[in-house]
């Protein structure tokens, strides 16, 4: 029995002969990555055109040549071999005649689907996985140049491409857009180190700066990475009327709010047990007689020490005869706690060093990038988190604007123990303020105990699941999907299979091999118990300025000063000099760095491009 293709090459050969070389190119093109329905589009339309155009002469023209090859080989005079000529002749004639319906002929039939066995088939055969090789080779080169395109393009809001999957919510066509509100959600990035994590957190700051949300990046990790500098380049990209300040190059100011605020973001600062609960009382007793006080409000570190001296205290509650007496017995009992949380204030406040007294606040920038070391100075790092965030929570529920749009972004989660706590409650709580947040951590250890990990995990509303050695908690959120399996049966005098048993059984949606090797810049998308392989898009902040015809923030400055904001000068020295010392990794405020004041292009000259940094995580493929 002839098979359906042989028997549609020899009707396409005789009915239109060019229609089976388009048919050749067509499947050819396909195999490079075509649309089998732009093709389809592309052939019926012209098909139909050269039909009604075309066809009435084709009718005429094979009558005519039928006539004609029957009237020759019905006279004797011509013998058999002398009909090649003239139907060789008829054959080219034709073939020109049927060229405009033959060519979208070819082009229809090859954006036909091949027809496709019932049976599974056996997965341990070669051709099955060089097919299937070959199909995700091409689906992840389609992608990886749609995402160089998008990440150019300023106009583009898509957060990544899809090389396929099930979460249709998040996809308009090839690119997968978050839906509006998404950012004011809960987000988890997991992945282990150079997996990607951070070309979607400098993506998110993109989108973001899109939506003109407020943007909080907190770098557990010190900054010796770059993360900073790449993320301002992202956000200014998006938005480049955006103020931007950098924590601890520029103080931040935590004394906002009425006292009893104050006094709860401070108490933070120290871990609680059930055991320690009488202290803790005393601390906060202890702090709302010195910040609730008579007269102006606490403005700095120092000036809640002296006023936590047990003399200042009776001084300034003289008049009030029960307040002095509980400050007495505070500071004259057996346990002396006013003189406890004395030292343990002026300890913290030793630890700041003043970083944290200043001037500017949240609400005083569109975007804070808040770099703490804390792998150098770990217990300064912890407090300056616990407090940092205590008061961002603050920001967030009461000085924030009403309708404001905020995100809060986490880099290394495992890194802020001090915080996390404040972070899980922004993270379940925070949906009803606008106010997302993103955080990252390298597994799914990272995001903390048994009960810290149960919490995020209910809360988040998407998961990025990038290359991880341990996928398995993650992978599973993503559920099951059914599909048949196909058991055959040998004979071992008969090569072929014998028997075939087909069972439906239930598949995880994700592989976790698969996850165990996934290149880097992609990562599995779960949303609602559903998965969808995508791969990032790398923003490129110089090649979107130029697109809207700005030249600043291709400049070497790690960010174009606007307003009242100033960024560190670049590190490297002018030539003949001696490189400055790298500073060193702590809370303490930076000298006053040198401004790159913004300065007009030259005419003809050519905009610089921003330094390369190993963060931009997009690697060739395996």
């Amino acid at each position: 029995m002839p098979s359906g293709y042989l028997l549609a090459s020899l009707a396409m050969l005789v009915l239109a002969p060019v229609s089976l070389a388009a048919w050749v190119l067509a499947a050819a093109a396909v195999q490079l990555g075509a649309r089998r329905r732009v093709l389809a589009v592309c052939g019926a339309v012209p098909l139909v055109l050269g039909v009604v155009v075309v066809g009435p002469r084709m009718g005429a023209a094979a009558s005519l040549a039928g006539a004609q090859v029957l009237g020759a080989a019905g006279t004797g005079a011509v013998p058999a071999w002398g009909l090649l000529g003239p139907l060789a002749g008829w054959f080219g004639r034709w073939a020109l005649l049927t060229a405009p319906v033959g060519v979208p002929a070819g082009m229809v039939a090859a954006a036909v689907p091949p027809s496709r066995s019932a049976l599974p088939a056996p997965e341990w055969e070669a051709r099955e996985r060089r097919a299937a090789d070959r199909a995700e080779a091409r689906t992840r080169k389609r992608a990886t140049k749609r995402a160089d395109r998008e990440g150019a393009d300023p106009r583009s809001n898509a957060l990544a491409v899809s090389l396929g999957g099930m979460v249709a919510s998040w996809r308009i066509g090839e690119l997968v857009v978050p839906p509006p509100g998404q950012l004011g959600l809960a987000w988890l990035l997991v992945g282990a180190p150079g997996a990607g994590k951070t070309t979607a957190q400098y993506r998110l700051g993109y989108l973001a700066g899109l939506e003109r949300r407020h943007l909080v990046v907190i770098d557990a990790k010190g900054g010796h990475d770059g993360l900073a500098r790449g993320m301002v380049a992202a956000y200014l990209a998006a938005w480049s009327e955006a103020r931007v300040r950098l924590f601890p190059t520029e103080r931040l100011d935590i004394w906002r709010g009425d006292p009893q605020a104050v006094v709860n973001r401070l108490v933070e600062v120290w871990d609680w047990t059930a055991e320690s609960s009488y202290w803790r009382e005393s601390a906060m007793t202890a702090l709302r007689l010195a910040l609730g006080q008579p007269g102006p409000p606490c403005r700095s570190g120092a000036e809640l020490v002296r006023r936590l001296d047990p003399a200042a205290l009776e001084r300034a509650w003289e008049h009030d005869p029960a307040a002095l007496g509980l400050i007495r017995r505070m500071s004259q009992g057996k346990n002396n706690e006013l003189g406890g949380v004395h030292i343990r204030v002026g300890n913290l406040v030793a630890a700041l060093s003043g970083a944290l007294d200043g001037e500017a606040s949240w609400e005083d920038a569109d975007c804070w990038i808040v770099t703490v070391p804390a792998m150098v100075a770990s217990r300064d790092a912890d407090s300056a988190l616990r407090v940092l965030l205590s008061d961002y929570g603050h920001f967030t529920m009461a000085r924030k604007q009403a309708g404001q749009p905020s995100l809060l972004m986490v880099d290394e989660f495992s890194a802020i123990a001090g915080g996390r706590r404040s972070a899980i409650d922004l993270l379940e709580r925070g949906r009803g303020a606008n106010a997302g947040v993103v955080l990252a951590g390298q597994s799914a250890v990272a995001l903390g105990n048994e009960e810290e990990r149960a919490r995020l995990l209910a809360a988040a509303s998407c998961i990025l699941l990038f290359r991880t050695p341990q996928p398995a908690e993650l992978a599973a959120l993503a559920g099951t999907t059914r599909e048949a399996e196909g058991a055959w049966s040998f004979d071992p005098s008969d090569p072929e299979p014998g028997r075939v048993t087909i069972t439906t059984r239930a598949k995880a949606r994700i592989d976790q091999d698969a996850v165990r090797q996934l290149p880097t810049g992609e990562a599995d998308l779960i949303v609602r118990g559903v998965a969808e392989r995508i791969r990032i898009i790398q923003t490129k902040p110089e090649a979107i300025a130029k697109a809207r015809g700005l030249t600043e923030l291709c400049a070497p400055a790690p960010a174009r000063p606007v307003g009242d904001r100033e960024l560190p000068a670049p590190s490297s020295p002018p030539q003949g000099q001696a490189a400055p010392r790298s500073p060193s990794a702590s809370l303490d405020p930076a000298p006053p760095p040198r401004v790159r004041r913004h300065r007009p292009p030259v005419p003809g000259g050519a905009a610089g491009a921003s330094p390369t940094t190993d963060r931009h995580n997009q690697e060739g493929q395996p």
